[in-house]
């Protein structure tokens, strides 16, 4: 096997920006505003776009230090 990286490290933008989850506030505001306007096409499709549902309940657990309080409030 062969595994061709292109970044520094492994795994390196491995998560985060995953199409697993759907996290309205997540990353810098230019990110978490765009995530936030897609919102609604994820929500509600147009008609013929698909006939699943594209974003489910999911759980999800956020964990950060002491002095991380605002951030994990936002």
């Amino acid at each position: 096997p062969l595994v061709l990286e292109a970044e520094s490290q492994p795994a390196y933008h491995s998560s985060g920006r995953s199409a697993a989850l759907y996290i309205e506030g997540y990353e810098n505001s230019t990110v978490a505003r765009l995530t936030a306007k897609s919102g609604e096409v994820f929500r509600q499709p147009t008609d013929g776009f698909t006939e699943s549902s594209l974003l489910h309940d999911r759980g999800g657990l956020t964990v950060g230090g002491r002095g991380d309080e605002p951030a994990l409030e936002r």
